[in-house]
This record gives structure tokens, sequence and C-alpha cells, in this order.
């Protein structure tokens, strides 16, 4: 008897703890809490579905990396133009230095892409065919890892809220369920509930006979099979 009577407690104490834990806590849960508690004005509960009058948890998601994942793949798409860029820019260079070398030097036999590469004083040292095509490749190198990388975290973060929102679902139902079987017998005594009780009773009690009269067929025939001792 003890157990049955701590029974209230114990699913007022899992109310609470539930409507804080996910923040759910309003007037009604606060209610239904001190209801069980007091186990009084139990039966007006008893008419409810926790599955429907039951608050649902809101998911709060990791805000912070969220913003920082869109940041990186904002700077992963605008890096993937950036190698194209540089070409251009590093060729333009490199055309207005050439045509100032060729100009000031109209003996000179010397081809484009070996004053790129040279520079040949003219031409800084940043815009160097070399130069360029190793910055080139950081940059794309650079874009791979942040594919990679925002792709991981964006399958993980979905991932990790598809489990979230999955627990939350399995704890609401766990509790609907505890606080449906125990609310189930707390209904007001009415003719309407008197008489689906007493229905139930009268199906229960039915079934049992048919059950007992089964059973007693098939002691019966196999009492008929045993030998008989004079």
């Amino acid at each position: 008897m003890a157990k049955k009577s701590s029974e209230n407690i114990a699913l007022a104490n899992q109310l609470t703890e539930w409507a804080k834990k996910y923040g759910c806590e309003n007037e009604l849960t606060n209610s239904l809490a001190k209801s069980l508690e007091s186990k009084k004005d139990l039966y007006k509960w008893a008419d409810l579905d926790p599955f429907n009058f039951l608050p649902f948890p809101i998911h709060r998601r990791d805000e912070r990396k969220i913003r920082l994942i869109g940041r990186l793949t904002i700077l992963r798409n605008v890096l993937v133009f950036s190698p194209v860029a540089l070409t251009w820019a590093a060729v333009s260079e490199a055309t207005k230095a050439f045509e100032k070398y060729t100009s000031e030097n109209d003996t000179a036999v010397v081809n484009f892409l070996e004053f790129w590469q040279n520079g040949y004083g003219v031409l800084g040292d940043f815009w160097h065919l070399a130069e360029v095509a190793r910055l080139a490749v950081i940059i794309i190198a650079i874009v791979i890892l942040l594919t990679f990388y925002t792709s991981f975290q964006d399958q993980r973060i979905s991932d990790s809220e598809s489990g979230a929102l999955q627990r939350l679902d399995n704890d609401r139902q766990v509790l609907a369920t505890n606080l449906a079987l125990f609310l189930s017998d707390k209904k007001k005594i009415t003719n309407l509930t008197f008489n689906q009780s007493l229905a139930g009773a009268v199906q229960r009690l039915q079934s049992a006979t048919n059950s007992l009269d089964s059973s007693a067929k098939e002691i019966y025939k196999a009492s008929k099979k045993l030998p008989k001792v004079d």
C-alpha cells in the first residue's frame, strides 16, 4: 500500500522535472502537479487526454555554432572565385609591366611567359607566375577544407537535432502514458462511467468464464484418454 500511495508523488515529481528540463512550466503543469501531490480533483484531469494537453517541448538549437557554419560557408563561396580573380589580376599587372619593359628595351628578346616568371625588375614579386600559382593552390586547398568541414558540421547538426527531437518526443510520450494510466480509474462516478465500468467487468467475467469452460473441456477430454484403474 505504501508503494501505491507514493505513486502520485512520484508522478508529480516526474511531471515537475520534465517541465523544468524542457522549459514547459506553465499554469497547467503546475496545477496538475499540485493535484497529483494532494490527490485532489484528479477526476477533472481524468477526463482529459495527456497526449493532447501536455505542452510540446521546444528544441533549443546551438545558434552560435549554426552562425559560425553559415559564415564559413559564405567565406568558402567567396574563395571559390578568388583563384580566377587573382590570375586575371596577375595577367593584368604582368601585361602592363611587359609593355613598359619592351618599350624601354627595344632590342630585348623575351616572350611574355618568361617575363611573367622572372619579372626582370619591372614586375613585382607578388605578381610573378610561380607566386600567383602558389597562392591559387593554397586558396583551392582552403576551399576544399572548408567544403569538407562545413558539410560535415551541417550533417552533425542535422543528426543531433533529429536525435534531440526524438528524445523530446519520447520523454513526452512516456510521461503522457504514465499520466493516462494513473488517471484512468480516477474519473468521477456517473451513470455513464458506472455503466462503462460494469460493461467492462461483465466482458472480462465472460471472457474468464469462456476460458474456464474451454479448460474444463480439455481436462475432460484428457481424462477420458487415461487408462481405467480397477
